[in-house]
C-alpha cells in the first residue's frame, strides 16, 4: 500500500464558508421549525450542529472523541450516550467512533454525521446517523469516491454533499499526496453515490459546496494554488433534476462571502459596506454600511466579524467584534482578542462563544455570559 500524505490546505474559501456550526441557510420568512429539515433548509455540516433542543458537538480527546449534547434549556454538557457506568473510551460506547469524527447535521429528529477511519491498512470515509437521543446508531455509507475527511459538507434534500481532496502520486513516486477536491453526492434515499465533479478532471481549481436552493445546490471555486485577492471566484449551480452544472456569478477573491437561498452577500474591496445580490433577479443593493477601519470582514449566517490585524512586540495578535444582523448592534462595546474571546455560531439561545477557552452562551440582548455546566 502507498502511503497517503495528507496536506492541509487553509483556504479563504473554507474559513468563509464554514461555520462551526452546522446551521440554517434560507430566506428569513421561514419558520424557526425549517431550521432543522433538511428538505426545506440546506445545511451545513461541521464541528457543532443545533437541533429545536440543543447542540451537538465533537469532544476532542487524545485517543477518542465523543459526541456531546447540551441541552439549551439547561445548559448542561453531557456525552451523548444511554449506557450505564460507561467511561465512554471504546468503541463499546455509541457515542464513539475509531476516528476522525465531525462533519455533523441535525435534521428531523436525526443526527448525521461523517467518520475517516482505517479499515484494513485503508482509509475510509464512513457517513453514519443516530436518534436525537444517542439511541439507534448505524453506518450508511462508505464513500467509493472520497476517503479522506471532507473540506466542507452539505445536506440538502435528502442529498449529502461533499468536497474531498483527490490524490495523485508524488514526484518521487513514493506515495500519494492530496490534489484538486471532487464534489461527491450522496442521495439518502436511493443510496446512490454520484461524482458532480470530478477533481482531477478540474485542474487549478478548489470548489466546496456553498448552500442551495429549490432542486440544487451552489458551489464556490477559486484557484488551487494562488489565492491572492485579485484572483477570479466563481460561484456554480448544480441542479438535481438535470444533472448538470452552470455558472451564476463570477467575482474575485476579495470580494467572496456567503451565499444564502439564492442571495449572495458581497463585500467588495475598499468598500465599508455590504451588499445583497440576487442571483435569479440580478438584483444588488447595499444591506449594511460602516464607518470604522478593519483589516478582514467577513459576512457570516447571522452576523457580521470585523477584524483588526495588530503588531505586539514581535507577536501578531488579532482582535475582533461582531455584528448582529437581526439586532443591528455590536456584541461587544470594543474589540476583542480572539485568544480569549471567540464567537463560534448564533443559536437559539444566544451565541456560542468561548471565552478563555470554555463554552458560553451569550445573550446579546441583556450581555449575560450562561456557562455552560458539563456533566460527568
Amino acid at each position: 500500500m502507498k502511503k497517503l500524505k495528507i496536506i492541509p490546505f487553509f483556504f479563504l474559501a473554507v474559513l468563509l464558508l464554514l461555520t462551526a456550526c452546522s446551521s440554517k441557510q434560507g430566506t428569513e420568512e421561514k419558520s424557526k421549525a425549517d431550521r432543522f429539515q433538511d428538505e426545506r433548509e440546506y445545511l451545513i455540516m461541521a464541528s457543532l450542529t443545533e437541533s429545536d433542543k440543543g447542540i451537538y458537538g465533537v469532544e476532542m480527546g487524545e485517543e477518542y472523541s465523543p459526541i456531546f449534547f447540551v441541552d439549551k434549556a439547561t445548559s448542561k454538557k453531557t456525552i451523548l450516550c444511554q449506557k450505564v457506568n460507561c467511561k465512554h473510551n471504546s468503541e463499546e460506547c455509541p457515542a464513539v467512533e475509531n476516528g476522525i469524527v465531525g462533519c455533523m447535521a441535525y435534521s428531523n429528529g436525526t443526527l448525521y454525521f461523517m467518520v475517516q477511519k482505517l479499515e484494513k491498512e485503508e482509509l475510509e470515509l464512513q457517513l453514519y446517523s443516530m436518534k436525537e437521543d444517542g439511541s439507534g446508531k448505524k453506518k450508511l455509507h462508505t464513500f467509493k469516491n472520497a476517503q479522506i475527511f471532507p473540506n466542507q459538507a452539505g445536506l440538502y434534500k435528502g442529498k449529502i454533499v461533499i468536497s474531498v481532496q483527490t490524490q495523485k502520486e508524488l514526484e518521487d513516486g513514493s506515495g500519494l499526496t492530496t490534489a484538486e477536491p471532487s464534489i461527491v453526492m450522496y442521495d439518502l434515499k436511493t443510496k446512490k453515490e454520484t461524482v458532480l465533479l470530478n477533481g482531477a478532471e478540474n485542474e487549478g481549481k478548489y470548489t466546496v459546496p456553498c448552500g442551495g436552493s429549490e432542486n440544487g445546490i451552489y458551489l464556490v471555486q477559486i484557484p488551487w494554488e494562488d489565492t491572492a485577492q485579485e484572483q477570479e471566484c466563481d460561484y456554480l449551480r448544480y441542479d438535481f433534476e438535470t444533472g448538470k452544472l452552470s455558472e451564476v456569478y463570477k467575482t474575485t477573491v476579495s470580494n467572496m462571502q456567503i451565499i444564502k437561498n439564492d442571495i449572495l452577500y458581497l463585500q467588495s474591496e475598499g468598500k465599508k459596506q455590504l451588499e445583497r445580490y440576487n442571483i435569479k433577479t440580478q438584483e444588488k443593493k447595499v444591506v449594511l454600511e460602516w464607518q470604522e477601519d478593519a483589516d478582514e470582514i467577513w459576512a457570516r449566517e447571522d452576523y457580521m466579524e470585523f477584524r483588526k490585524n495588530v503588531e505586539e512586540g514581535e507577536r501578531k495578535k488579532i482582535y475582533c467584534n461582531w455584528y448582529d444582523f437581526e439586532e443591528e448592534k455590536y456584541l461587544f462595546d470594543g474589540y476583542q482578542d480572539l485568544n480569549k474571546i471567540k464567537v463560534k455560531d448564533k443559536t437559539e439561545n444566544g451565541y456560542w462563544v468561548y471565552k478563555e477557552g470554555e463554552p458560553y452562551f451569550y445573550h446579546l440582548e441583556d450581555g449575560r455570559w450562561q456557562e455552560i455546566e458539563e456533566i460527568k
